[in-house]
């Protein structure tokens, strides 16, 4: 088991534990209110309503992560 982080829920301030070897993209919920928050950074730690993230960037990735240049044409 990995070291502990604190990080903050931006819906309700409160603190809470992130395993240290959480990743960018990570999917967590807050033990306080349960907002669903995705893990945009790790240095600094920081978390967005999973909601409020912009998938803009990777919507066009296939699954080995290649951007399909047909699909960008639509």
């Amino acid at each position: 088991m990995g070291r502990l982080k604190v990080a903050t829920c931006p819906a309700c301030k409160e603190e809470f534990e992130l395993e240290d070897d959480a990743e960018v993209g990570s999917i967590v919920y807050c033990p306080a209110c349960q907002e669903e928050l995705k893990i945009v950074s790790i240095y600094p730690i920081v978390l967005e309503a999973a909601g409020n993230v912009s998938d803009d960037d990777d919507r066009f990735l296939d699954d080995n992560g290649d951007s399909d240049p047909k699909k960008e044409d639509f």
